[in-house]
């Protein structure tokens, strides 16, 4: 009888083991089946192409776009005051809140005549795939990558207009904006080579800690963006120097000792180093450059001098420098 018993159990053992090995290869051959990409054609018009995915998109939880702390969502979506660098006519970055496929997707671009949308998560996906080959790399990494841009296909979609011109990306961006599902969108800025700045304290070498992080190595990508605002927090920023002029926003500036928007010149020197470091007007022919040629700068004034530091007022610093 003991040994009846005994067959038995180990009799299910191996057919728990069974069941959980089949089990892992169905997950992982649907994991597989939802890699997969075709370029169907979609909805109602058949010359609008969508590079989508097939099927379910992955067996994993899907990322959700989460709106960082202090800003808003209006802020998140382009207009023509943000724009400082040309863009492309007639295409456009948007993304949502959590991944549309198939129909769906179709409906969110409701009233807009666009020729073709493309996954980008979904290319960059594919574009990694051969990087699981290469013996160089480390294959952790590789596949924590993998397995996060995978969660995010089906959320950020690149948008080609019929109508090729740059009022037609504006006024797709607005109506957009009326959709709720829709987290972001944005024109697609021409990444230009911006050269080396013109401006004397750079050329003469004395700039010499702007080589040291390779600032002219990102240079050539971006230059920054007044569209981005920076808090400097400090014995406030003379906001009347020639070179910070450009650059200086004084629309969320405030003095934390006296806890209003006023008086937030700089009498001291300080904040206006920090500021100039951070964002001095780039390749305008005169005195430094800033790691950002452009941007806002906000005045945050915690003290008079660098005796005066205020420590009382932290919280309330670290609240309107985030706002």
């Amino acid at each position: 009888m003991e040994k009846t018993i005994l067959k038995q159990v180990n009799g299910n053992k191996w057919l728990v083991k069974r069941i959980l090995a089949l089990t892992l290869v169905l997950i992982t051959l649907i994991s597989c089946l939802g890699t997969v990409n075709t370029t169907q054609i979609l909805g109602q018009n058949p010359s609008v192409a969508y590079a989508t995915h097939d099927g379910e998109p992955t067996t994993e939880p899907n990322g959700e776009f989460v709106i960082p702390l202090g800003v808003t969502r209006d802020m998140l979506f382009a207009t023509p005051s943000d724009s400082d660098n040309d863009f492309e006519a007639g295409v456009l970055y948007v993304g949502f809140d959590r991944p549309y496929f198939g129909a769906a997707l179709n409906e969110q671009f409701a009233g807009l005549d666009i020729v073709r949308i493309e996954d980008i998560k979904l290319s960059q996906y594919e574009s990694m795939i051969p990087l699981t080959n290469m013996e160089s790399l480390n294959q952790d990494i590789v596949q924590d990558t993998l397995n996060y841009v995978r969660r995010k296909i089906g959320m950020e979609y690149q948008i080609t207009l019929a109508q090729e011109t740059k009022e037609s990306v504006w006024d797709s961006i607005q109506i957009l904006k009326r959709n709720t599902n829709v987290a972001y969108a944005t024109p697609c800025f021409i990444i230009k080579h911006a050269g080396t700045p013109d401006d004397p304290y750079f050329t003469n070498g004395s700039l010499w800690g702007m080589e040291k992080i390779q600032a002219p190595e990102a240079w050539k990508i971006a230059t920054g963006s007044h569209s981005v605002k920076v808090g400097i927090v400090d014995t406030g920023i003379d906001y009347t120097h020639p070179d910070l002029q450009a650059n200086i926003d004084l629309t969320y500036a405030y003095n934390v000792p006296l806890g209003a928007n006023i008086d937030v010149m700089d009498y001291d020197g300080r904040g206006t180093h920090v500021a100039g470091i951070v964002g001095a007007e780039g390749d305008n022919g005169m005195g430094v450059v800033g790691v950002n040629w452009n941007v806002s700068l906000v005045p945050i004034k915690i003290a008079k001098s660098n005796t005066d530091p205020t420590p009382n007022k932290l919280e309330k610093i670290t609240l309107f420098t985030v706002i």
